[in-house]
């Protein structure tokens, strides 16, 4: 595995090599089309020198579709490894959510809307959500705040941010 991830790295540094490469023998190789077209000189390249042309060419074209493949398989990998960093973090973040709201007591409703307030949605939203009114909405914020020791949706959001930037900062250490 070490093995694919280093020549795919490899790989990864020869790109820009091979561009200027291909892009110097295309211009070579067309100048010389060119210029026997228009019959601007009267004697061709020799044939060793066109063979030699023409074999870098083949090269280069055999390279491209190796190079694409590493940096393919590199970037599969470096997918995988974030999708599964992704399903890591947030499953840590939804059980101290849940946990928290375990330890305040919510009940289902306003586990409902303390998860909507953590979205960032406003009352009206909310609502139209639950299919309830906003006088309903606001009753239950209220006592999300009470039951969480918060005063508003800011220090309510607050809070969960701060375990955020508190886990980022114990990831890095």
């Amino acid at each position: 595995m070490k093995f694919k991830l280093y020549l795919s790295n490899l790989t990864g540094g020869l790109i820009p090599v091979l561009i200027v490469l291909k892009a110097g023998i295309a211009i070579l190789y067309l100048g010389d089309l060119a210029s026997s077209a228009i019959l601007l000189r009267t004697t061709t390249l020799p044939w060793a020198t066109r063979e030699i042309l023409e074999l870098f060419v083949g090269l280069c074209l055999l390279s491209a579709p190796v190079i694409i493949y590493f940096q393919y398989r590199r970037l599969g990998l470096e997918s995988r490894d974030l999708n599964e960093r992704y399903l890591q973090a947030s499953s840590s973040v939804t059980l101290f959510v849940n946990r928290e709201f375990d330890l305040w007591g919510l009940t289902p409703s306003e586990r409902i809307v303390a998860s909507y307030v953590l979205k960032g949605l406003s009352n009206s939203e909310i609502a139209a959500l639950n299919g309830t009114k906003v006088g309903t909405i606001k009753a239950q914020c209220n006592a999300l705040f009470r039951k969480s020791g918060t005063k508003n949706k800011s220090q309510f959001n607050s809070y969960f941010f701060e375990f955020l930037i508190v886990e980022q900062a114990t990831d890095e250490v």
